[in-house]
């Protein structure tokens, strides 16, 4: 089975764990109050481009795949030191990639699965953790390759090994409620899993994505704290995966 050195790619987490937190917090509500219109509409997508704009300004040295869907567009961040690709998906538009199967082309999750993640295999005998998930699929192999040719063009070849990691969070009232590291077979089964809710800096409005000149960027350590609420969800998941963004999820064998 392949396997992915989440150790190794811990700093590109923090950095899009930032630019997450910096998205779906300040720079959601400053867009909002900046733009009063008398219907809100586009506000259920506002938070994915805040984040893959926040995206260009990672100081971690990542190449962003800019890729389209019809009317919508997306980003895929490629680390080529480990040969890992990386994508940024709200928990609530996972739960609806799991329940479509079928349509002219596949998600574009799907294809990224089946083609990277070729070789992963669950990590338990059970049915999906998404209620109402669908595990067929009415595309081929070869659907899949050509799609990943397209979403990928010269970035990166299905034959290079790369794996592919799912970020994926929620977030309500301004805040990070849930963030995890998913690794997934090409049938959308958990393969690993990490969570990176001790990444999330829920006091950084002072953050900023700018990159800074050589030698003042701070820590962003020292710029933030960890607010009680996410100390309370800290003690609440404890039997379910712990707190430590490099380590595997360690859990009992689920039915």
């Amino acid at each position: 089975m392949d396997t992915i050195n989440i150790k190794a790619i811990s700093p590109v987490l923090q950095e899009m764990t930032n630019a997450i937190v910096k998205a779906v917090g300040p720079d959601f509500e400053e867009f909002k109050n900046s733009n009063k219109l008398e219907s809100m509409n586009y506000l259920h997508m506002l938070r994915g481009d805040l984040i893959n704009d926040n995206l260009q300004y990672l100081h971690t040295v990542l190449d962003l795949r800019k890729f389209k869907r019809v009317a919508w567009e997306g980003r895929i961040c490629i680390d080529r030191e480990n040969k890992v690709t990386l994508c940024i998906i709200s928990d609530r538009t996972l739960k609806a990639i799991m329940k479509r199967a079928g349509g002219n082309i596949p998600h574009y999750l799907r294809t990224i699965v089946s083609v990277e993640n070729a070789g992963m295999k669950p990590r338990y005998e059970q049915q999906s953790l998404f209620e109402g998930s669908v595990d067929s699929t009415p595309f081929t192999e070869d659907d899949f390759i050509k799609d990943f040719e397209n979403i990928m063009g010269e970035a990166i070849t299905a034959y290079e090994g790369y794996n592919h990691l799912v970020i994926s969070y929620a977030a309500s009232n301004g805040m990070v409620t849930s963030l995890k590291a998913i690794c997934f077979t090409p049938k959308l089964d958990i393969a690993d899993e990490w969570n990176l809710m001790d990444m999330v800096k829920p006091d950084s409005l002072e953050l900023t994505m700018v990159a800074e000149s050589e030698g003042s960027r701070p820590d962003v350590h020292d710029l933030v704290s960890v607010k009680p609420s996410i100390i309370e969800a800290k003690k609440q998941n404890e039997g379910n995966v712990p707190f430590v963004s490099i380590k595997k999820r360690e859990g009992k064998k689920q039915g």
